[in-house]
């Protein structure tokens, strides 16, 4: 994992000295590769480089760092957003990012228990959620409504908590000054987002 982050940062340092110009630096993973950008943020610390703008985590991998916590945390760059779609099975169920986002409670995902491999479809449509979200304006009604909550997520059965009428657009188009936990709803299918 080091190994593939070392020549990430070397690939963003040669990119950036080939063009100056670019001023805006987001690095998208799923699942460990959400982690290996973690690991990418912690690289351009030590080497005194500044901080990434953005990171997205794609329900950030949990197997290997369950006991450890997670590479990729709130201070990875200046906004670290995370889609939760499998948390605790697959993907980190704690908030790690500056904002954190649990799609339909963040554990099971709908239409994902007619699939052959229900624990992967979860987990996988953590990336299908964000790339919808990158063509947002092919749906005129937008990405997704969002409720902010105190707690995790509303369908987390031990959780309670008071939910918020805050909607905020989650994925590429998200507002950068967006901080906390928040909770969506999805289709079944494509197009996943709700109308508003």
């Amino acid at each position: 994992m080091k190994i593939i982050a070392r020549c990430t940062v070397r690939l963003l340092q040669q990119i950036l000295k080939n063009n100056p110009h670019i001023k805006y630096q987001h690095v998208i993973g799923f699942s460990l590769g959400a982690q290996i950008a973690g690991t990418i943020a912690k690289i351009l610390n030590e080497k005194k480089i500044d901080k990434l703008d953005r990171i997205t985590g794609l329900d950030p991998a949990l197997l290997r760092f369950e006991n450890g916590g997670s590479i990729l945390n709130a201070d990875s760059a200046t906004v670290v957003d995370i889609i939760h779609t499998n948390s605790g099975v697959s993907g980190q169920i704690l908030p790690i990012g500056t904002v954190d986002f649990y799609a339909n409670g963040g554990i099971r995902q709908p239409g994902c228990e007619y699939d052959l491999y229900p624990v992967y479809c979860h987990h996988h449509r953590a990336y299908y959620y964000f790339a919808e979200s990158i063509n947002y304006r092919r749906y005129n009604y937008g990405i997704f409504a969002n409720l902010s909550c105190s707690c995790l997520a509303k369908d987390f059965s031990l959780l309670g908590g008071d939910f918020e009428d805050v909607h905020v657009r989650v994925g590429e188009y998200l507002d950068l000054k967006t901080r906390g936990v928040y909770y969506f709803k999805t289709n079944s299918v494509m197009p996943f987002a709700l109308k508003v």
